[in-house]
Formats: C-alpha cells, sequence, structure tokens
C-alpha cells in the first residue's frame, strides 16, 4: 500500500518526537515533502532526511494544530493483481490510469472516496495513476 499526500503547512508535528523506520529522532519535522517515490522530512534544526514511500507512515494526532484543509492524502496497491484499490479521494478530483507508453486507459471524476477498477484484463506491467497532480506508479502482476 502506497500512501501519498501533499502538506501545505510549517510546524506539522506538535510533538518534537518523530520515528523514523522505528527509531525515535528527538527533532522537530518542519516540512514533509514528496518526491517521486520518496518522503522528504525537514526537520526545524535544517536536516533533512529522504525516506522511501514503501516504509513511511505518517500519523497525525488532533494537537498538530494543522488545519485538515491543508491535508491531501490517497492510498493505493501498488502491485495489483486484479482490482486496483484506491481510498482517500476527494470527491469532483480528476482520476486518470495510463500506460507506460502515455496512452490514457481511464479518466474519470471521483464520485466517492473510495474507488475500486478491474485490471485483470491488463498485460503485466507498470501503469501510471494520476489523481489530480499528484502521479504514482502501480505494477500490474
Amino acid at each position: 500500500m502506497l500512501l501519498v499526500g501533499s502538506l501545505f503547512s510549517v510546524g506539522i508535528f506538535a510533538d518534537p518526537v518523530v520515528m523514523i523506520n522505528g527509531s525515535s529522532v528527538q527533532k522537530l519535522a518542519s516540512k514533509v515533502t514528496f518526491d517521486g517515490d520518496n518522503a522528504v522530512v525537514k526537520f526545524t534544526d535544517g536536516e533533512m532526511r529522504t525516506l522511501d514511500m514503501e516504509s513511511v507512515l505518517i500519523e497525525f494526532s488532533s494537537t498538530t494544530g494543522l488545519p485538515m484543509t491543508d491535508v491531501s492524502f490517497f492510498s493505493a496497491t501498488t502491485v495489483v493483481e486484479s482490482s486496483l484499490l484506491v481510498s482517500g479521494l476527494t470527491i469532483g478530483s480528476d482520476l486518470s490510469i495510463f500506460s507506460m507508453d502515455g496512452k490514457m486507459l481511464v479518466s474519470q471524476k471521483v464520485n466517492s472516496t473510495e474507488f475500486s477498477y478491474d485490471v485483470s484484463d491488463y498485460k503485466s506491467d507498470v501503469y501510471l495513476l494520476k489523481i489530480d497532480n499528484q502521479v504514482i506508479k502501480f505494477i500490474k502482476k
């Protein structure tokens, strides 16, 4: 499962304890951005760490002070056999699926917070899922 999102605020963590790969880091994270398959965490002391998205879990407590209108996340299965599953969508978003040669296979407006699409007839390959301005890859087995 891949979690994709974007944050538009500085000072997102109220608690200075940040967990990275199961280890506690006694620093305050000031910004989290996403670069391809990586999450980049910037700390208030200027240090930056790049982490593979496959190992990233971001949790928000009710004390973050971050308005929920500033957070946009969705999650999707990244290795698919028959159904592509996407959750956490915003109704009205544009959703598209592309083959690696650029052919648009699906294009529709999201009408639910969850999306399931049968890809069992797709050949085994890498595909791109685009939701608004966020793009992730998924693999059809």
